[in-house]
């Protein structure tokens, strides 16, 4: 691989470069503005270098979509649109008053971007191995076993997910939204749960296998119909994590196969559909919520103000930082540390304290950022089941300082590189690694490690293992009813089309 910069390699590195000038300048003046700007800078040559190759850099679009909705979106509306909420009249729509407060969240979500950007091209362009299936080391009667296990693992714990989210969706509409994560309870029994969780995972790794189209619509449209569903609850980020993932599986099957499945008929229509997405998750937020803030603003602003409002939590970091008297504050391991301490095992053997979420306990001498910071804003609303969410660039902020939200970044960028190679490397693993992705999208919103903690929990592993097992011992009777059977290369030769 050459280390010539290619003209899109140019453009992003020059707005990096730029950028960095004018975070300095804002630095040193205390202006907000101009390090905003700065980062709209980046985020612009980013959006630029990823269409340059949309089928390889879909996923660093995705993130940069997810961080520009989830943390950027609010101060720029405020600023450049004007927008009027009449329940917060603080410049840029934060929760704070406080300049120096304010200069710290615009100073870490420009770090974030810029951390993000340097090891993304960093990593991509000198430690990337070539993006090529990996062939030749499968045999097609063990992958097409995998699919049809796998498939048919999918269908079956789809009818228990279909049935938990309506009963959710049930609870949420009595009870109310917030009660969802401070009392629901399902009335299925436990082993229905357990099976429900099976579904994604079981997917992913039908869709590793690389079906045809034919075969792969449906079980993807019942996927999406499940995240439509959710929002029966209240719950807009499962269908908009659904949406993506399945957008970036289409740009990576656009790699695979020489027929397109996002072609640009497909792509506008998309598109063209964003408006009315937007239109029926700011109705969802009406909803569960039952608060209109918009004033005279549109729908459009109300989603992009209402979605921003994650960005207050790099100030809650801040203040919490001053103030805390918490004996254990390693929020960036919350999770991580949660799922060593709540696990049946390790509780049993060593006594770990456990606290469940939206409690008390969890909010005082827990590790989740979350809760404590939920609690803190809000006390009575929490122990109700609202919560703030959290975001990677507050619990590293708030552990490590700005130099670790600049090295998270960093791990975020290089693991988008990884990620994408996993795609190669055959179903297993790159059903981890849309799992992994799907939950990276959501980490401007999300805690810092969830993406490793959920992906690779106890039910996924199992079900995984499950799949492989039984894939093996049907490969096992098949090979031994017609010993003559054929070893193909991993992919979906054969397998086109045509079979719809």
């Amino acid at each position: 691989m050459t280390n010539k910069l290619k003209k899109e390699e140019f453009l992003v590195y020059s707005a990096l470069l730029f950028s960095f000038i004018l975070y300095l300048i804002g630095y040193f003046f205390s202006s907000n503005e101009i390090i905003l700007f700065g980062t709209v800078l980046i985020l612009l040559g980013n959006l630029i270098y990823s269409f340059n190759d949309f089928v390889g850099r879909s996923i660093f679009f995705s993130f940069n979509v997810t961080y520009f909705t989830f943390i950027m979106a609010r101060p720029l509306v405020k600023i450049i649109f004007g927008y009027n909420d009449i329940y917060n009249t603080t410049k840029y729509g934060f929760d704070f008053f406080s300049e120096t407060v304010t200069i710290h969240i615009f100073q870490v979500i420009y770090l974030g971007l810029f951390g993000l950007t340097l090891g993304y091209l960093y990593f991509e362009k000198y430690k990337n191995s070539e993006w090529q299936p990996n062939i030749d080391r499968k045999n097609k009667t063990f992958i097409d076993a995998i699919k049809l296990v796998s498939l048919l693992v999918f269908y079956s714990s789809f009818i228990f997910s279909l049935l938990i989210t309506i009963e959710k969706a049930g609870f949420s509409n009595s009870e109310g939204y917030y009660s969802v994560y401070s009392s629901y309870s399902s009335r299925y029994p436990f082993i229905f749960t357990k099976i429900s969780e099976m579904n994604q995972i079981s997917l992913f790794v039908f869709l590793g296998c690389l079906p045809s189209r034919g075969k792969a619509f449906f079980p993807v449209f019942l996927y999406i119909i499940l995240g439509g569903i959710s929002l029966m609850v209240g719950q807009r980020n499962i269908f908009v994590l659904n949406v993506l993932i399945v957008f970036i599986y289409l740009t990576y099957r656009n790699f695979t196969d020489e027929r397109p499945w996002l072609s640009r008929r497909v792509l506008f229509l998309g598109f063209a559909s964003i408006p009315l997405i937007l239109l029926l998750l700011n109705f969802v937020n009406r909803v569960r919520t039952g608060v209109d803030f918009s004033g005279e603003n549109n729908p459009f602003l109300d989603f992009l103000y209402s979605q921003g409002v994650s960005a207050n939590l790099i100030g809650h970091a801040e203040n919490l930082s001053l103030s805390s008297n918490k004996e254990i504050e390693f929020f960036t391991f919350g999770r991580l540390i949660d799922f060593f301490n709540n696990n049946v095992i390790t509780s049993t053997l060593f006594s770990t304290p456990q606290y469940s979420s939206q409690t008390l306990d969890s909010a005082l001498y827990g590790h989740s950022f979350a809760d404590t910071i939920s609690y803190l804003v809000s006390p009575v609303r929490y122990l109700k089941g609202w919560g703030y969410g959290s975001s990677y660039l507050a619990e590293t902020y708030y552990d490590f300082g700005k130099l670790g939200v600049v090295i998270f970044s960093i791990f975020i960028g290089w693991l988008l590189i990884k990620i994408k190679q996993m795609f190669t490397r055959g179903p297993i693993l790159m059903a981890f690694g849309l799992s992994m992705v799907r939950l990276i999208l959501y980490s401007p919103r999300d805690t810092a490690l969830s993406f490793f903690v959920t992906s690779f929990n106890i039910t996924n592993i199992i079900t995984v293992i499950l799949i492989y097992l039984i894939a093996k011992i049907f490969c096992g009777i098949t090979t031994n009813s017609h010993p003559r059977s054929k070893t193909f290369s991993y992919g979906n030769e054969g397998d086109n089309d045509s079979e719809k």
